[in-house]
């Protein structure tokens, strides 16, 4: 049993396994001392994980860390030998460069994906006037993860984030755009520039889009999904030259090129000929853009706009539109259709403390819709 005070190599082993864990905190320095920062960190993983928050590592906190760490390694059986694929032209492998090396099969390695609040779709109720939401725990999982980087002609890059389920093989992608990074207020700007954004494959960047965006919201929510055999993949946005979203926004073929490549560089391991896209906040005119040009190219089967700044509903000629609004970024009636969660909706969620200690517009925008919305746009798609 550890706990604040300890010294030596138990608590040096205990530091080291907790980093390779999802958190949302700084990685421990791992000196074998369980000061303050190895307390808070044990606090949040008992908290994350339904343990009782005593910052005690006991038989119960070291056995659940034991599995989820069998899970992280837990790499698939290697394939027999594969054809060697035709050498990429716009897409190189990553991962190594921005995580670090990792024994991998069919270049992906496996990812703990932490336990989420999701809603009871069930029970769930499209319309303002909808009883309050009902909820449940997804248990922690694991996915396999790739980084990739992906250069056009005129050398603009990006970096894509794909995450796939654990033992099969995903039958369609989710692409996500997320929320626009420039534009924003000072802290904000202050935050991207200390993530040293302009570089596509600034280190500091994507570990920031992986652990926030994939790990803890909307790749885990994708994951937990189960009607659809999803993956999902998402750009990150740099300010480097070429828009946020780089050649992306604009260019079918070039994703077409991009999304063939990581196929090819993963042995097949997702299809790409039905899509699904997403996009929160004010990605959506990004979004859109992207969308009109893709569905020249592939079959887009469903778009998700969550809470969308301005209300606007996803482009989708063909495909399933979905348009998730909270009533806090967007003047007037919500648009015909739409699924409408105004805050009362939301008084058994488990962190409703928040609208106190955050105010409303923080707890409905930058926590409810994010966190939730796409998970029950898949399941009631």
């Amino acid at each position: 049993m550890l706990k604040q005070g300890a010294r030596g190599e138990p608590v040096r082993l205990l530091q080291n396994q907790l980093n390779l864990l999802p958190t949302r905190l700084v990685k421990l320095v791992v000196d074998g001392i369980f000061g303050t920062r190895t307390h808070g960190r044990v606090l949040e993983f008992q908290g994350n994980n339904q343990l009782e928050k005593d910052g005690v590592v006991g038989p119960l906190t070291l056995d659940l860390i034991a599995n989820l760490l069998k899970n992280l390694n837990n790499i698939l059986p290697v394939p027999p030998p594969m054809p060697v694929p035709k050498k990429p032209s716009v897409v190189r492998l990553v991962t190594d460069e921005i995580l670090g090396s990792f024994p991998s099969a069919n270049n992906l390695i496996t990812q703990v994906i932490p336990p989420i609040a999701v809603i009871q779709t069930a029970t769930y109720k499209q319309g303002a006037g909808g009883p309050p939401l009902d909820f449940q725990i997804m248990p922690a999982t694991t996915g396999r993860l790739a980084i990739f980087a992906a250069r056009n002609k005129d050398g603009i890059e990006r970096a894509v984030i794909l995450l796939l389920p654990a033992q099969v093989k995903a039958d369609r992608l989710l692409i996500c755009i997320s929320h626009g990074f420039g534009g924003q207020g000072p802290k904000t700007r202050a935050r991207l520039a200390a993530l040293n954004w302009t570089n596509p494959l600034s280190k500091p960047l994507v570990d920031y889009v992986l652990l926030n965006h994939v790990v803890n919201r909307w790749g885990a929510q994708t994951l937990a999904a189960q009607k659809r055999n999803l993956g999902y993949m998402q750009i990150v946005r740099s300010g480097a030259a070429g828009g946020e979203l780089g050649p992306f926004a604009r260019d079918a073929a070039f994703l077409r090129q991009v999304l063939t490549e990581m196929s090819d560089l993963t042995n097949g391991a997702f299809s790409f000929n039905t899509l699904e896209t997403m996009t929160f906040s004010s990605g959506i005119s990004d979004h859109n853009l992207l969308v009109s040009q893709a569905e020249k190219q592939f079959d887009i089967a469903a778009s998700y706009a969550i809470d969308p700044v301005p209300q606007t509903r996803p482009a989708n000629s063909k495909g399933k539109k979905r348009l998730f609004r909270s009533g806090v970024t967007s003047q007037g009636p919500p648009l015909p259709g739409s699924d409408f969660l105004p805050v009362g909706r939301w008084r058994n969620e488990w962190a409703n403390f928040r609208l106190k200690t955050d105010g409303e517009y923080d707890y409905m925008h930058n926590w409810t819709m994010p966190f939730y919305c796409l998970y029950l746009g898949i399941q009631t798609s």
